[in-house]
């Protein structure tokens, strides 16, 4: 479905899910080469960035990128395919699937017209620019939720040693992984973009945004290897807990089992000795001289295992 928002001659062409009459503008108005229209439509698609020139010869630009998205159900990132083809009047992005980050801001310029100035007011290659700064500074806020997951999961390490904790840490982790898979190739791409000079992406005030742009992947990218470090010490530090636990408990039974290994001995001792033969065996104090002795005997290797610290 094709939604625009327009600001003087630049113009976003706002394509989710597209209808055979949205290609039938792409293919009319952008003249996409047919073997990028045919990737397009493809589940998976290499990130990268080129300039086309159509039959008139005007250059455009075609870029196709991955946006970081929450996926609620699984509670961990995924990547969401974002293709934008530029053109001297106007901007197309084209998305498959629905982009949380990209409809923000799309809403965000249909209310507010300072919004929209501030980013529509200059050439298409600047508005381009802005929009994937918009986007990057968005990735913050998917950040800010890793730190919050992370926050719990300090608050909770000392209080609670359960599979929750394990659980917790392995959906962090592959929360950031995911998230690093889908920003990496971002790196190449502004580069690449800085470094090659497209006619679309001229200027002093775009390539100063574009530098901007880069340095704040850069943030994005040290922010979420920090995450990454911490939750690496905190799974390093819940293993020491539940190993130190575990420790504990196998000493505990390990004392328990020599303590009754001792008493079960003891009373195997009495078993076999033959006292029905001696005349003072059928006396009663016989029987507590049985038991005082279990208890001395059981008695001594508790104060022994307990003066070695074994429970």
């Amino acid at each position: 479905m094709l939604q625009k928002i327009q600001n003087k001659n630049l113009t976003w062409n706002y394509i989710q899910k597209p209808t055979k009459k949205d290609w039938e503008f792409i293919e009319k108005n952008l003249e996409l080469p047919s073997d990028t229209m045919l990737e397009m439509t493809e589940t998976t698609q290499q990130p990268r960035v080129e300039e086309y020139s159509t039959d008139a010869g005007q250059k455009n630009l075609y870029l196709s990128i991955n946006v970081p998205l929450f996926n609620r159900l699984k509670q961990t990132s995924e990547a969401g395919d974002l293709h934008i083809i530029v053109t001297p009047q106007e901007i197309t992005t084209i998305i498959f699937k629905p982009n949380l980050p990209l409809k923000s801001i799309f809403h965000h310029l249909n209310k507010s017209d300072n919004f929209k100035k501030d980013l529509m007011n200059g050439t298409s290659g600047l508005f381009l620019v802005n929009l994937l700064m918009e986007l990057a500074d968005l990735s913050f806020e998917k950040i800010k939720h890793i730190n919050e997951n992370i926050d719990w999961v300090k608050e909770t390490i000392f209080e609670d040693v359960s599979d929750n904790n394990v659980k917790e840490i392995s959906k962090i982790k592959l929360d950031i992984l995911m998230f690093q898979r889908i920003l990496k190739p971002q790196k190449n791409i502004l580069n690449t973009m800085l470094q090659e000079k497209f006619s679309l992406l001229n200027g002093y005030q775009t390539t100063s945004l574009l530098h901007q742009l880069i340095r704040t992947n850069i943030k994005v990218w040290n922010s979420i290897e920090s995450a990454q470090e911490i939750i690496e010490s905190l799974e390093v530090t819940n293993n020491s807990i539940v190993s130190f636990k575990l420790n504990n408990t196998m000493r505990f039974l390990a004392a328990v089992s020599l303590i009754t290994f001792t008493m079960s001995v003891t009373l195997g001792v009495f078993a076999l000795i033959p006292f029905g033969m001696f005349g003072p065996a059928h006396e009663f104090i016989k029987f507590w001289l049985a038991v005082l002795s279990l208890f001395f005997i059981t008695t001594t290797a508790f104060w022994f295992f307990r003066k070695k610290r074994w429970f």
